[in-house]
């Protein structure tokens, strides 16, 4: 083989490989930014089912509140007010309107 044709082997050689390299490069780079766009779905989703949970259990406390206060006889806390109340601040005071009701019976 020639000087011109084993150059132009090895050029050809480095041009595939350099081809390939940029392959990887854009193949990792979609991997990449498809795990982000799916990690973020994925996460908006989760955070979204989190959401709904947790406010279904806080119009449950509330409406347990409303009823044991209307059980007392009490004026019932506007749910305006009772939405500012952390989840553990309703069910505190779920437990202490039953232990009002219990010790009335």
């Amino acid at each position: 083989m020639s000087n011109a044709q084993e150059k132009a082997a090895r050029d050809r050689r480095w041009m595939i490989s350099g081809a390939r390299m940029d392959g990887r490069e854009e193949g990792r780079r979609e991997s990449r930014e498809e795990g982000l766009r799916k990690g973020r779905e994925e996460g908006l989703r989760e955070g979204r089912e989190e959401g709904l949970r947790e406010g279904i259990e806080l119009g449950r406390l509330i409406s347990v509140v409303q009823y044991q206060q209307s059980i007392l006889g009490l004026p019932e806390s506007t749910l305006a007010d009772l939405c500012n109340l952390s989840a553990k601040d309703l069910n505190e005071l779920a437990e202490h309107l039953l232990a009002t009701i219990r010790s009335r019976t």
